[in-house]
């Protein structure tokens, strides 16, 4: 039987004490107890990270957005840029075209007899309203009675026949001057004032008779503006004539420019030649034993009659054609085998060089061609400049 005294229980209890804090002393300073996340810090941890690459992709979204606007105002900048040039060029070109109608001979007198339409057109109106005042008027002072007067109706024709006659007078008098028919003049004249007199007494005498002058200058009003409008007329053709016949035999010896025109526009026949497909056969490949087919079969016949079709030749209607130095070596010809000499012929660059419409040249064209060049390089200048924005704005971009 064993005895146990208290005091080694103790030492026991003592020792394993030491043991487990020797133990526990060498890890109680290990960084990983401290350092270790728990769950609630792990759980924060993950909350953080994804609202930061939240943020990270609404800035990505963000420049993304800014780059596409930078865009879109940079192109709607070089769009209105481009409208304004060809705004520019379009006005430049209108101003060239009206400066050469201006100088051109042919387009004065294209104004002129527009001018003159347009002037007999209006004065033709006049006299028209003049003519049916007038007959209204003369209707009510010769059958005022109504619609059951025959007169009523007939009275119309007076006024119109007058009316008529001084038309074909003074419009007759001015196309047979024109041609310097001068005859009768005093005779016409006093025809002219006797129907002028004639119209205003039956427009007026009504009035006259009783005095009342006021009513006379109101009726009076139509076929005096018959009068004015018919002398206005005779005045301006003659001037208008005038002025055409002097433009006419100024161009007389100048080039047509419709003939010109005709000259540079390309044929009916051209366009369809242009438009029509070729439906000619294509050359089909030869076999791979027809060499020596052909090679050890003797040939049938030792030529044979092929039909050719001439290629069709277009006539070149863009070029000028040179003539001159064929027409300058008929001429020598004829001219050594009649025994006569020779006149200089004109040399083919002269020829070639002159331009028909350098007749029309008054310095206004080599301005225009001047002024296009500045357009065009203004164009230039300013797509230099968007490209050197845009590259400064994809290089911010990028630095962002």
């Amino acid at each position: 039987m064993t005895v146990e005294h208290p005091g080694e229980d103790e030492v026991r209890q003592l020792a394993r004490r030491v043991e487990k804090a020797r133990g526990r002393l060498a890890y109680q300073f290990d960084p990983a107890l401290t350092e270790a996340l728990s769950e609630n810090e792990l759980q924060a941890e993950r909350e953080l990270a994804e609202k930061i690459r939240e943020q990270e992709r609404e800035q990505r979204w963000k420049n993304v957005q800014a780059a596409a606007s930078t865009s879109d105002r940079a192109r709607q900048t070089s769009e209105a840029i481009a409208k304004a040039d060809m705004r520019d060029l379009l006005m430049a070109r209108k101003a060239i075209a009206a400066q050469r109608r201006e100088s051109s001979p042919h387009a004065k007198v294209a104004s002129l007899y527009r001018h003159r339409a347009w002037s007999m057109r209006a004065l033709a109106g006049v006299v028209i309203a003049g003519m049916l005042w007038s007959a209204v008027n003369v209707q009510h002072n010769i059958a005022p009675g109504g619609p059951t007067d025959p007169l009523y109706w007939f009275s119309y024709l007076l006024e119109g026949m007058i009316s008529v006659c001084l038309v074909i007078i003074m419009i007759g008098t001015n196309k047979v001057a024109e041609w310097g028919i001068l005859e009768s003049r005093r005779q016409v004249a006093l025809a002219e004032l006797a129907l002028l007199a004639l119209t205003v007494g039956l427009n007026t005498y009504p009035y006259l008779r009783g005095g009342d002058w006021y009513n006379v200058g109101v009726h009076a009003v139509a076929p005096v503006m018959i009068g004015v409008a018919l002398l206005v007329h005779d005045a301006a053709s003659q001037r208008y004539g005038q002025a055409i016949t002097q433009a006419t035999d100024q161009i007389r010896d100048l080039p047509d420019p419709a003939e010109q025109i005709r000259r540079s526009m390309p044929t009916f026949v051209s366009f369809i030649r242009q438009a029509a497909p070729d439906t000619r056969p294509a050359p089909m490949a030869a076999l791979p034993g027809a060499g020596d087919t052909t090679s050890e079969a003797p040939a049938p016949e030792s030529a044979r009659t092929v039909e050719t079709v001439d290629p069709i030749v277009e006539p070149d209607i863009w070029t000028p054609k040179k003539s001159s130095s064929r027409r300058s070596d008929t001429d020598a010809a004829d001219s050594v085998a009649d025994g006569k000499p020779s006149k200089p012929a004109k040399s083919d660059a002269s020829d070639d060089d002159s331009d028909p419409l350098s007749a029309y040249d008054t310095g206004q064209f080599r301005i225009a061609d001047s002024l296009e060049q500045e357009l065009e390089q203004i164009r230039a200048e300013r797509k230099a400049a968007r490209a050197a924005k845009q590259r400064a704005a994809s290089n911010g971009s990028i630095v962002d």
